[in-house]
């Protein structure tokens, strides 16, 4: 799972989980990286309303 600059498509951040790894359970090590201000889009499959 990484985070992604949409615009320069810069990778920002990434972690890795191993083959039965749940998305719920990596996605908030990237978090961190977010600031206020900034837009999150996430791609299909992704389920982070209590995020």
């Amino acid at each position: 799972m990484a985070v992604v600059d949409g615009g320069t498509h810069a990778l920002i951040d990434a972690t890795i989980g191993g083959s039965g790894a749940d998305r719920q359970a990596l996605a908030p090590r990237l978090l961190r990286r977010l600031e206020p201000g900034v837009l999150l889009l996430a791609g299909p499959g992704a389920r982070g309303a209590e995020l």
